[in-house]
């Protein structure tokens, strides 16, 4: 599996070189297959590649889309790779890309970062820099199949695959011991929290967004846990959910 990991000055001020470099040497060994990484002003994005696919040989991130002042670091799987393509030929996207991360690129140059992300079937997490907008935006899958960590100090903000790369970038390993409590006593987990203080999970089926005012989240699919209950139960019957349950009750 690859990797990606940000850094964001939420105050427009240069994210330097130091924090970049902490979390790629954190991460280096995830990507075997080389290691990709852009810096401006106040953002960097890195790439840690291994290659998975055959058209995965074939990227090159940061993906960058010129015309819509965006970049993207994408650690992810499409598996409705034509499906996504006719959409953005038909949003009058000439060349649509051949690889995944060249797709979700252009899907979210098309339709925006959350029905971009709606439209995105697969596994995947990601992180988006609008260049116009000057905002960061970063995402997952609804399943939540691939991590994606944060962390907020209310002047910047890190993500990354994994949290050793924000302790390595400067985060306190601090235990947060009401997550611990809420575990040993068997109740629920407070949702998007770890167990190190200050450092969160991108909430599955959410987008993060990050810019001057702050960090806001929003959905962009919710997963009934019943359906995906049924759906795993009952996946070798390629049956509706809503028809396996009705036959379930007779």
């Amino acid at each position: 599996m690859s990797a990606l990991a940000a850094a964001f000055r939420l105050d427009g001020g240069p994210v330097g070189a130091k924090t970049p470099r902490l979390l790629g040497e954190a991460l280096a060994d995830r990507g075997p297959d080389g290691i990709g990484a852009w810096s401006e002003g106040p953002v960097a994005l890195l790439h840690f590649a291994l290659h998975a696919t055959p058209e995965s040989s074939r990227e090159v991130q940061p993906a960058e889309d010129r015309e819509s002042g965006l970049r993207l670091v994408f650690d992810g799987r499409l598996d409705d790779r034509e499906g996504l393509r006719r959409d953005l030929v038909q949003e009058g996207c000439p060349q649509p890309g051949d690889t995944d991360a060249d797709l979700a690129l252009r899907a979210f140059a098309a339709f925006g970062p959350e029905a971009a992300a709606a439209r995105l079937i697969g596994d995947f997490a990601f992180v988006l820099w609008d260049a116009r907008r000057r905002t960061l935006v970063a995402g997952r899958d609804p399943l939540g199949i691939r991590p994606l960590l944060y962390h907020c100090d209310g002047a910047r903000i890190l993500l990354a695959t994994e949290a050793r790369a924000l302790l390595r970038a400067g985060v306190p390993p601090v235990p947060d011991e009401g997550v611990a409590a809420e575990i040993l006593a068997g109740g629920p987990w407070t949702r998007g929290a770890t167990l190190i203080r200050g450092i969160r999970r991108v909430i599955p089926g959410r987008i993060l967004v990050a810019g001057a005012e702050g960090i806001r989240e929003r959905e962009y699919r919710a997963i009934d846990p019943d359906r995906v209950r049924l759906q795993i139960l009952y996946s070798d019957t390629y049956k509706d959910p809503a028809s396996v349950a009705a036959q379930a009750e007779k």
